[in-house]
């Protein structure tokens, strides 16, 4: 089970990182950083 949530921990970053480097918004990079933030500590909170 830890694979599969450091998988999908690292695929969240990864897409919460090619929204960032592709929105022109501020405002929208902080609200794709905020949600991937919160998702790698819901995933860890799993564990």
């Amino acid at each position: 089970m830890k694979q599969i949530t450091r998988m999908a921990q690292g695929a969240a970053v990864h897409g919460g990182l090619w929204i960032w480097g592709r929105t022109a918004s501020d405002k929208q990079r902080i609200t794709d950083i905020a949600f991937v933030m919160a998702f790698a500590v819901w995933g860890n909170n799993l564990e």
